[in-house]
């Protein structure tokens, strides 16, 4: 149409589209630049000598494909009085359960001390602490 290599609605269309190419090279330049200025590709925080900061970095591999399984959480504990059937409360160390049970004046005979972490819970996700 006109000498132009679209007719006029295939040329609409193909303006409304996403240019999907130059939106990578935007992304590659902008990579490359942050990456050069030792900054985080992806936030732009300060990230020296590596393409990722930290909380980025962890995103980015727990999003990734390699990632499998639930991430451990650290247990919590729960105190329920027996002779009542009341929660007293839920802690995130043994050592709250002990300070729970003096400050109550309950002893440990009187108490059901509930862990929520699973005996399985080792073999379901990677700690990726560990992996680095």
């Amino acid at each position: 149409m006109g000498g132009a290599a679209y007719c006029a609605p295939c040329l609409v269309a193909k303006e409304e589209r996403r240019d999907r190419e130059a939106e990578y090279a935007a992304r590659r330049a902008r990579y490359a630049e942050r990456r050069a200025r030792g900054r985080c590709v992806q936030c732009n925080a300060p990230s020296p000598g590596e393409a990722r900061c930290e909380p980025c970095s962890r995103k980015h591999r727990e999003s990734s494909g390699a990632f499998r399984g639930i991430p451990i959480w650290d247990p919590t504990w729960t105190v329920i009085e027996i002779a009542t059937g009341r929660e007293v409360g839920t802690f995130d160390s043994e050592a709250d359960v002990a300070l729970c049970l003096v400050f109550e004046k309950l002893g440990r005979e009187q108490v059901e001390v509930l862990c929520d972490a699973s005996p399985m819970s080792t073999f379901t996700a990677v700690n990726w602490e560990d992996r680095r």
